[in-house]
């Protein structure tokens, strides 16, 4: 039985990759690639120290705030730095800590 190219057949159940997956698995060659032309563009047009002190500024905000956000709801991302009992399991309140 042929698969889709989003499919991948794992014993008798196959598991569908969802967009936010494919946009993940690509993220890397996109950062990688847009990285390049954001660095070497702003450098040109800026110089040497605004130019790319002003690249990472564009790095930080779209690809370590927006595409997580965008990824991941930010209640998610709230909860990745929720506070941690000794245990390590998340808890909404300090008082069984």
């Amino acid at each position: 039985m042929p698969l889709a190219s989003h499919q991948t057949e794992v014993t008798s159940r196959s598991i569908v990759t969802t967009t936010r997956q494919w946009v993940m698995l690509i993220a890397p060659i996109v950062l990688i690639i847009t990285m390049i032309a954001v660095f070497r563009s702003f450098v040109a047009l800026f110089g040497y120290p605004l130019g790319y002190l002003s690249s990472f500024l564009v790095y930080w905000i779209g690809w370590c705030d927006v595409l997580p956000l965008a990824v991941v709801s930010p209640r998610d991302v709230a909860a990745l730095f929720a506070e941690v009992c000794s245990i390590g399991v998340p808890e909404r309140s300090t008082a069984s800590c």
